[in-house]
C-alpha cells in the first residue's frame, strides 16, 4: 500500500511539474524499463540494441521520429535512419562508449534519463 501511495504521489508531482515547465512532460515505460523526457511530440518509449558484425544497432520507440535531424549518443553524433514516425535506427561503430541518447528534431530536444551500455 505504502508503495502505490508513493508512486501516485510521484505521478502527481511530475505532472505538477510538467505543467509548470511549459508543456514539456516526463513519461515512464515500465515494460522496458526505460524513462523519458520529451518535449513537444518528439518522445523517446523505448530503447532496444541489437549485435552486428560492425557494431551495435539502437533501436528507438517513440513519437516524432521522422523530424529527427541530429541523433547522438554520450555527446557524439551517430548516423541514424528513421524507420518510421516511431521508430529510428542509430548506427553505432565498434568501441563506441555508450551513455545517454539524444535526439534533436525542429526545436525540441529529447534524451534518454537511463544510458545504455
Amino acid at each position: 500500500m505504502r508503495i502505490k501511495l508513493r508512486n501516485i504521489l510521484l505521478i502527481c508531482f511530475l505532472f505538477s511539474f510538467a505543467a509548470w515547465a511549459g508543456g514539456k512532460h516526463f513519461s515512464n515505460n515500465a515494460a522496458s524499463g526505460s524513462t523519458t523526457r520529451s518535449a513537444s511530440s518528439l518522445t523517446i518509449t523505448d530503447i532496444h540494441q541489437q549485435l552486428t558484425e560492425t557494431g551495435n544497432l539502437v533501436i528507438v520507440y517513440g513519437t516524432g521520429m521522422l523530424g529527427v535531424s541530429h541523433a547522438a549518443i554520450d555527446d557524439v553524433t551517430m548516423k541514424f535512419s528513421a524507420d518510421s514516425d516511431d521508430r529510428l535506427t542509430i548506427e553505432v561503430p565498434q568501441n563506441t562508449k555508450l551513455g545517454l541518447i539524444e535526439l534533436q528534431a525542429h526545436e525540441s530536444i529529447v534524451h534518454s534519463i537511463e544510458p545504455i551500455a
